[in-house]
């Protein structure tokens, strides 16, 4: 919507985005085609709109237009239309969380997106090559304390692996209470051991925790998956590839370390 109202008073989306400003709109918004003024919402799902905010949003004569009004604007797609939230039993994973707490000089291991690159970097190479040229390789982030008891700076060249990776290698029937309990798939022989290792540069910084390593799960260079845990989740079908655990190793100095026309080590919670 906030396109049609740029349209409407003659402007382009990136103009009308400029002149909202930094504080911009709180979707979804909607356009209103008798005052020609563009409205956003606090929420998706407001049970509590009266009359008045109605004809605020979509004029006297309801929605038109590109507007559109259903109950998922209002409501939540339930039968009551009301959120329904699920508990999600610990004690279904709690083996398996035990089992894979870190040991010895493993730290644990986790990897998610940035918000320097797009969805999934698919087009970055070629529509943001400033992207690339920031992160050409995978990195690892590391806390100080546990950079310095393993001897890595920022810039090293680093081995990341995992020498006990649980691979969920069947697809069974439950019969008895038990069957999908991470302690009873290993009895029972439905989960195999595997390994896996990257290598990344090391970034030191103090956000992320001490004990905990972080990486760019969608590296096109070192897919940091490998590392993870490949159990899946009895409950949602998913499997828990953002938690694992690993070890890291100082392999050298990267070109990079002292090149400084390629890989920024600036913490990226600068804002």
């Amino acid at each position: 919507m906030v396109k049609v109202a740029a349209h409407k008073e003659g402007k382009t989306l990136h103009e009308k985005m400029r002149e909202l400003g930094t504080e911009g709109i709180q979707g979804p918004t909607f356009y209103n085609y008798d005052k020609g003024t563009l409205h956003g919402t606090k929420r998706l799902h407001d049970t509590q709109l009266t009359k008045a905010d109605m004809e605020a949003k979509w004029g006297e004569n309801g929605p038109a237009g590109a507007n559109m009004h259903s109950k998922k604007l209002t409501h939540f797609n339930s039968q009551t239309g009301k959120i329904n939230i699920q508990k999600h039993p610990w004690d279904l994973f709690s083996d398996y969380w035990k089992w894979m707490k870190p040991k010895s000089d493993e730290l644990w291991h986790t990897n998610g997106r940035m918000n320097e690159i797009w969805q999934s970097g698919f087009d970055d190479i070629e529509r943001r090559p400033y992207i690339t040229q920031r992160f050409p390789h995978q990195f690892v982030e590391i806390h100080p304390d546990d950079a310095k008891s393993r001897g890595i700076e920022s810039g090293d060249w680093v081995m990341v692996y995992n020498d006990r990776v649980p691979i969920f290698k069947d697809t069974i029937l439950g019969v008895g209470g038990k069957d999908f309990q991470f302690d009873e798939l290993m009895k029972n022989g439905h989960i195999e051991m595997a390994k896996g290792a990257v290598t990344a540069v090391a970034i030191v910084v103090d956000h992320v925790k001490k004990g905990v390593l972080y990486s760019n799960f969608n590296s096109m260079t070192q897919p940091t998956n490998a590392l993870q845990g490949r159990v899946v989740d009895q409950i949602s079908g998913n499997y828990n590839y953002k938690m694992g655990v690993a070890r890291i190793n100082r392999m050298g100095e990267s070109p990079y370390k002292k090149d400084f026309r390629s890989f920024s080590f600036a913490p990226r919670n600068i804002v």
